[in-house]
């Protein structure tokens, strides 16, 4: 599954990024943590109009968010998103786990991502650390890690090719160094994989 991650800040916005890669792509990902305020009372419409499966996601500042935002908070508006069903959620596994099971529960139909974000490095323990994240609500698992070395990436690759085989995963490398694994990534098993129409941020 390809995904697009679509960064506007206003329905519009996203709606143009969307046309611009829907026939290329399997699903659009909404950054709702770029989503200018007023954007928040159209979501129904974009929805309505994207014509492409969505996965909602409302990142954390300590995960890439975009912004500030009080937790309470943030998960407030995010179980206000889902109320409207899109395909998928993407959700920070660290996160607070009964508001996760609490969203499985409300949403059965929702496919639930559990994903982890390090810009800074890969961790050590790889596979220590996919373990830390299992939560029987998820579908499957996304892991995104900047590379410092090649090592790095392959690494992540390895993981991506022996666990996905266990359990439903997607492995990137972030950084310059982890380029190809944007390319490698369906090779090794990943479950689903990410594109930008932003020049800038292909593959992000």
């Amino acid at each position: 599954m390809l995904i697009s991650v679509i960064f506007g800040q206003s329905i519009e916005a996203a709606l143009q990024e969307i046309e611009q890669v829907k026939d290329k792509v399997d699903a659009a990902e909404i950054r709702l943590d770029f989503l200018e305020e007023a954007a928040w009372s159209k979501l129904a419409l974009l929805k309505e109009r994207a014509g492409l499966p969505l996965v909602f996601t409302f990142r954390k500042k300590g995960q890439g968010g975009h912004r500030e935002v009080a937790e309470v908070e943030r998960l407030r508006l995010f179980e206000k998103a889902l109320a409207l069903k899109p395909a998928f959620a993407d959700i920070e596994a660290d996160g607070e786990k009964d508001w996760i099971a609490k969203i499985a529960k409300l949403h059965p139909e929702i496919q639930l991502i559990g994903s982890h974000h390090d810009f800074e490095k890969t961790p050590d323990e790889l596979r220590g650390l996919l373990g830390s994240l299992r939560h029987p609500a998820f579908t499957f698992y996304k892991i995104a890690v900047h590379a410092r070395s090649t090592i790095d990436l392959l690494r992540l690759l390895v993981l991506a090719r022996e666990d996905g085989k266990k359990v439903p995963l997607c492995c990137i490398s972030l950084g310059l160094l982890g380029r190809t694994s944007r390319v490698l990534g369906p090779l090794v098993g990943n479950v689903s994989n990410y594109a930008s129409p932003h020049d800038s941020m292909t593959f992000s």
